[in-house]
């Protein structure tokens, strides 16, 4: 695979996946996140700690989006159009900084090209690139790959400043971000011949913009408490989101066609594993002496550096793409030693294909679920007409919802928010809302009255894809 080939694949499929991405309607916590539009005028509690998280980067894209929305009149969706803009932009700039990073090996253009193919359009990052919240991931792996690029073509203090600095903005993006700062030390090492004693030093250096950062993290205004799935572990769920995150990262299988029960389809899933699982062959067929070289460990070690927040605490499907660069950098090695590249491109071209049909198909869930939030919200507009206090009761369903493709229908309506959204937040003033199971159904005519005597003009008893308005 050549330079013009690997352009030309990467640029049109970048620009199919912004056209396809843009039509992506905001679903389950895209409502309640912080780059959702913001309209509340104290804006350090965004800025510093919010529900948990410190992310500047986030933050200020949720006053933007309030901005854009309210001068467009909420007519042209400029949320969450400006969001898929910026995490599909991120993701290309992310893919041209794995190809400029591989540049700066010893590694040949053959296998810098299909490395930086494979990042640009593994299924691995449709979590990401098809999530209207998914800018955290890009502002962390883009900082993250910048700080290293910038470490290897960078020499005396300004060295030590922009990595130290674009380390903090890594972490502003997302807090694993904060893993990359002692990537650079083990990346020169690997492949720029940067001494141990050297390299001690810069880990130092690294730990210090790391302990730096901790201090002013815990010293930060603390209004909240941590989510439990950050205090316990469980072993078979940690096992679970292992295995999912290695077949996400290494085969390009349609896993939704497994996972997600209404969809599942063990056929045409099947085959979509059977048609990247070649490539895997091809790479560890011909690659058996890189084990014999300390690189491959290396390799392996930054990858579950830059992983190890999330592999250690909570993984999920969009979190994969945190450490997808490295293993890009892995894939590159691999070929680069593999003793059939014929073998490795043909089977590539396989994989290829079935990634594209997977991402194809990743992208319809993700479509189709939102968009029944819009429907549900315009349903909701219609049958209300206007209320100042709405108190919306959300009927949980007892389908799982997968990832962010594939979301249930009261998820995709956010509690009320997409309603909101779509009255161009001009009602209701008031929206508060309550879940309830599926056991709990009866009790919903119950909490509507109550709400109803303590002064809210409607209550909205959201089931499925039915929207009830109660007065």
């Amino acid at each position: 695979m050549n330079i013009r080939q690997t352009k030309i694949i990467i640029s049109a499929y970048l620009i199919i996946l912004l056209i396809a991405a843009s039509m992506i309607y905001p679903s389950f916590d895209d409502w309640c996140g912080l780059t959702y539009c913001n309209f509340d005028p104290d804006w350090k509690k965004y800025f510093f700690l919010s529900s948990g998280v410190w992310r500047p980067l986030d933050a200020a894209i949720g006053y933007i989006n309030a901005f854009g929305s309210k001068i467009t009149n909420f007519n042209c969706h400029f949320y969450p159009v400006f969001n898929h803009v910026i995490i599909v932009g991120g993701h290309a700039l992310n893919t041209l900084l794995v190809y400029k990073i591989l540049k700066e090996t010893n590694i040949g253009e053959k296998a810098r090209n299909i490395a930086t193919v494979f990042f640009a359009v593994s299924t691995a990052t449709m979590a990401t690139v098809l999530s209207v919240d998914g800018t955290n991931q890009i502002f962390s792996q883009f900082f993250g790959l910048l700080s290293l690029y910038v470490y290897l073509n960078t020499n005396g203090i300004k060295k030590y400043i922009y990595w130290a600095l674009l380390i903090f903005c890594a972490a502003w993006g997302k807090e694993n971000g904060i893993a990359w700062a002692v990537v650079p030390p083990v990346f020169a090492y690997t492949f720029k011949n940067l001494s141990i004693k050297k390299g001690f030093k810069e880990l130092i250096f690294a730990g210090i913009v790391v302990i730096i950062y901790g201090i002013i993290r815990i010293n930060l205004p603390q209004s909240w408490t941590l989510h439990n799935s950050y205090t316990t572990f469980d072993i078979i769920k940690k096992l679970r989101e292992y295995a999912l995150l290695a077949g996400y990262t290494c085969t390009s299988t349609d896993w939704i066609l497994f996972l997600h029960k209404p969809s599942q389809n063990l056929l045409l899933g099947g085959l979509s594993l059977l048609f990247s699982l070649p490539f895997l062959y091809a790479l560890l067929k011909g690659s058996t002496k890189i084990w014999k070289d300390k690189t491959i460990y290396l390799l392996i070690l930054i990858y579950l550096i830059v992983m190890s927040p999330n592999l250690l605490i909570v993984m999920s499907v969009m979190n994969i793409y945190a450490g997808l660069a490295a293993f890009a950098f892995i894939i590159a090695y691999i070929i680069d030693n593999n003793d059939n590249t014929e073998f490795v491109y043909k089977t590539f071209l396989l994989f290829l294909v079935t990634a594209f049909c997977s991402n194809a198909h990743h992208w319809y869930k993700s479509y189709t679920t939102a968009n029944t939030g819009k429907e549900m919200a315009l349903q909701a507009i219609e049958k209300t007409g206007k209320a100042d206090k709405v108190y919306c009761i959300t009927i949980k369903e007892r389908e799982r919802k997968f990832s962010s493709f594939c979301v249930s229908p009261t998820q995709a309506f956010g509690w009320g928010s997409a309603a909101l959204y779509e009255a161009k937040h001009e009602w209701p003033k008031e929206l508060q809302d309550t879940v309830i199971t599926k056991d709990e159904e009866a009790q919903a005519m119950v909490i509507a009255k109550t709400m109803l005597d303590k002064g809210y003009d409607c209550v909205w008893i959201v089931d499925s894809t039915n929207v009830e308005v109660i007065r």
